[in-house]
């Protein structure tokens, strides 16, 4: 079975895709680029080192979506300035990630080191 994961490079978005890359037979990891995004860098250097660690069952792609945000949006800082009066108007504190299909991740399993 195949999955698309949603990428940042970031520290959780590495550690979910490590945690699940054994479950699944090919995982490709989607980064969109964003206004805010500065540069993709830390989703390169991530998503190369998951591929050094899983091979060619992982590969990294990037879409850049900085028109579409800035036509639907209105740019970045009026989108994250709509998102935060979003949030704060509906008592939003934490985001919320729902992974379908992922087993077996519990919460005192994350201060384990990966092989």
């Amino acid at each position: 079975m195949d999955a698309v994961v949603v990428f940042s490079g970031g520290v959780d978005s590495t550690y979910i895709v490590a945690r699940i890359a054994g479950q699944y037979d090919h995982l490709t990891l989607l980064t969109y680029r964003t206004p805010g995004m500065a540069n993709v860098k830390f989703s390169k250097r991530s998503s190369s080192q998951l591929i050094d660690l899983f091979g060619d069952r992982i590969d990294h792609r990037i879409v850049d979506i900085r028109p579409f945000v800035k036509k639907v949006r209105g740019g970045a800082m009026r989108c994250m300035t709509a998102n935060a009066v979003h949030d704060s108007q509906h008592g939003i504190r934490v985001p919320l990630l729902v992974v379908p299909g992922l087993q077996g991740l519990h919460a005192r399993q994350h201060h384990r080191i990966l092989p």
